[in-house]
């Protein structure tokens, strides 16, 4: 993923952390709609929502969607699953690994 430098991101932050505050906890549904907003923003330059994108810029956003979802699983979803293997033990045919020192 690539990242932007600490102070575009608190930039950032600080706009963002207020309008997550103001909304509060979100349903799924709702977290998708504004992912979905914010793709139509960035392929329609910035707003304009009649300017037709091209190809090249929703292929630019699908790719970001993607790199989010990878991020997201690496650093969030991967270490809370390794802690609950640990807790819980793991699952077959994984746990015959950890049983012969593999």
């Amino acid at each position: 993923m690539p990242y932007i430098t600490q102070e575009e991101r608190n930039a950032i932050d600080v706009k963002l952390k207020d309008l997550l505050m103001h909304m509060g906890p979100m349903k799924p549904g709702e977290f998708v709609y504004i992912m979905y907003l914010m793709g139509l923003w960035q392929v329609s330059g910035g707003g304009i929502l009649d300017v037709p994108a091209n190809w090249k810029t929703c292929n630019e956003v699908m790719g970001c969607y993607d790199s989010v979802a990878k991020e997201f699983y690496r650093r969030v979803v991967g270490p809370y699953e390794d802690k609950a293997i640990i807790r819980n033990g793991d699952c077959a045919p994984f746990s015959a690994c950890y049983e012969d020192g593999v």
